[in-house]
């Protein structure tokens, strides 16, 4: 019975599920949980803190965002079923409104525009302006009254007939309304000059000032600015005086309001492109809140599939439909040309798209991952994560959310399982070395995995992941610094089995005889080492070990399983503690029986 050690001082392979357990590369693993990849070497997870230690909100976060103002203030803004929220302290405190939001369970998509966030979700009517003290419905409706204009006594105006319109404007952010109704005609004598009245106030707190807009001389249709009302309640102008050579440009009839129903929106070359799902809706230039009627791109319409993803990506707006990938490209501010990045892989999800060193990442069609350039698209997940995403329903596809831990080159996504409506399962990939692992919560059915993911700033403007878990709570997710689930009870297990390895002898019967791990000393904590025979799911054979060994880098622990040899083995490792581990390397002692001979006949 000669005895060999076998060495795997490379475990940085990651998980490969979808391969025959005995077919996957020696640093690959055939079942990886809350651990992950780092070089060549595996390291536990962090745990989920929570932040919200004085209580819940009470209603489930949808959706976050982290809002940054020109004064350099971060918030973190919530969306939640009938209102919105931010974090506030150690809560969550609602952002006032006198206005209502009908209930959803959709989540708010989130996007910010100098110093205002937007909101709106599939089923809500209207998009909502939101900043760190309250919210209101994005968009300036025209005035519905035209003004008057009168003679105002002596001045440098032609004689000939005019007529005026003016709009809604705030002097802050340049958003600007449709003009009104234009007046009555006025025709004035020579050298005069021109009085306004009837100029109506708007119920829109955003309106901080009216503009005023004049015909040239004896035209109609086309109106250019001569002056402004610098408030939201005078409704007199006197004293417009503004000849041919001083007036400015001319009104715009393309600040519509924004359309209704959208399902997703994104910035991109400092316009706002939307969707319904159907069409693409493009802002005006500089302004987000302000829409032209004509201002639509559409994206092979009668195809039969949904837009799901915008995403600006560089110099190229990405939209992904379910059953390809197109890109917007811009030669100026208001040309733009559809592109097809890929006919054969779409996206299910707008909340999977993230972005990071130049590499595109989405969940799409085919229950797979994808990667791109910009140029080229690739499944990373085909083979490795076949049988956790083949159990992500169709219909759930558009659940899954993710984030980015760039410290670690991760790109996290959060996965339903089932039809329940929850994300059960979360999977990590490496973008660097190619490498996938899984996180999980616990088997008792309340520990979901999140139901959302945002990319957020600590005090030290260090990147950290938030979470939201169907409870009303926000958490930091994967936090290095805590080593428990949503409290102080609820331990982190972590478990990594192997490939089955003939072990260089196939054909033979052979056994473990020792499991050498190099894995640093925990004090008081323990590890559980498993075996398991040729293919089997289950361990065959299983020992508690303690972790709490001095003066030791490698620790040698017995793993007898001589009374039952098997053509494959296969090792694994389970650790579940307060303090955090990583397993650097493995060293198996691996005894082989010798062939019997044949017997004469």
């Amino acid at each position: 019975m000669p005895m060999q050690g076998f060495d795997l001082l490379d475990l940085g392979g990651g998980l490969n599920e979808g391969q025959p357990i005995s077919a996957i590369n020696p640093n690959e693993a055939t079942k990886l949980r809350n651990l992950y990849p780092f070089g060549r070497k595996l390291v536990r997870r962090g745990g989920v803190r929570t932040l919200t230690t004085d209580g819940a909100w009470d209603e489930n976060i949808y959706s976050m965002f982290a809002f940054k103002e020109s004064n350099g203030d971060w918030t973190l803004l919530t969306g939640g079923a009938s209102k919105l929220g931010k974090l506030d302290g150690d809560t969550v405190s609602d952002l006032p409104s006198a206005l209502s939001i009908p209930s959803g369970t959709n989540a708010w998509i989130w996007f910010q525009y100098k110093d205002y966030a937007y909101a709106l979700r599939e089923g809500q009517t209207d998009m909502l302006r939101v900043d760190s003290s309250s919210w209101y419905t994005a968009g300036m409706a025209a005035p519905s009254v035209g003004p008057t204009l009168a003679d105002g006594g002596s001045g440098n105006l032609t004689a000939a007939n005019y007529y005026g319109v003016y709009t809604f404007y705030n002097s802050d952010t340049g958003a600007e309304s449709n003009p009104s109704p234009a007046s009555l005609v006025l025709a004035l004598g020579a050298s005069k000059l021109i009085d306004w009245s009837a100029v109506q106030t708007s119920s829109n707190p955003f309106v901080n000032t009216r503009r005023l807009y004049r015909t040239l001389p004896n035209q109609v249709g086309e109106y250019f600015f001569v002056g402004s009302i610098d408030d939201n309640f005078s409704t007199t102008f006197t004293d417009d005086n503004v000849i041919i050579a001083d007036m400015g440009r001319a009104v715009s009839f393309d600040n519509g309001l924004p359309p209704t129903g959208l399902h997703t929106a994104a910035i991109w070359r400092e316009r706002l492109f939307a969707t319904d799902g159907t069409d693409l809706y493009y802002s005006e230039f500089l302004l987000p809140e302000s829409f032209g009627d004509e201002s639509i791109i559409s994206i092979y319409p009668d195809d039969g599939h949904q837009i799901r993803a915008i995403h600006a990506f560089g110099d190229r707006l990405i939209v992904g439909k379910t059953n390809k990938m197109h890109y917007l490209v811009g030669a100026d501010e208001s040309s733009f040309n559809v592109l097809t990045l890929s006919d054969r892989h779409g996206c299910m999800s707008q909340l999977s798209m993230k972005s990071a060193e130049g590499l595109l990442f989405w969940y799409g069609t085919g229950n797979n991952f994808y990667k791109s350039d910009g140029n080229n698209v690739l499944e990373i997940s085909t083979v490795k994560m076949r049988d956790t995403l083949d159990l992500i329903p169709d219909a759930m596809a558009h659940k899954v959310v993710a984030g980015i831990v760039p410290s670690l080159s991760q790109y996290i996504a959060a996965i339903p399982q089932d039809s329940t409506g929850f994300n059960w399962k979360v999977v990590v990939y490496n973008y660097k070395t190619d490498a996938w692992t899984t996180y999980d919560h616990g088997d008792d059915g309340d520990e979901y995995a999140p139901q959302f993911l945002s990319d957020f700033y600590d005090e030290n403007l260090q990147h950290v992941l938030y979470s939201t878990h169907y409870d009303g709570h926000i958490y930091q997710y994967a936090d290095p610094d805590c080593n428990y689930d949503f409290g102080d009870e609820l331990l982190i297990e972590a478990e990594w089995v192997g490939r089955a390895d003939d072990y260089g002898a196939p054909a033979y019967r052979k056994f473990f005889r020792e499991l050498w791990a190099l894995i640093p000393r925990v004090p008081g904590a323990t590890i559980t080492l498993s075996a398991y025979y040729d293919e089997d799911t289950t361990p065959s054979y299983t020992r508690t070990a303690s972790l709490d060994i001095e003066d030791a880098a490698w620790k040698a622990f017995k793993l007898p399983t001589h009374d039952h040899p098997a053509t494959l083995l296969r090792a694994g490792i389970k650790y579940e503690g307060a303090t955090p581990v990583s397993i650097d390397g493995l060293h198996m002692e691996v005894g082989v029986l010798e062939r019997r001979p044949t017997r004469a006949h």
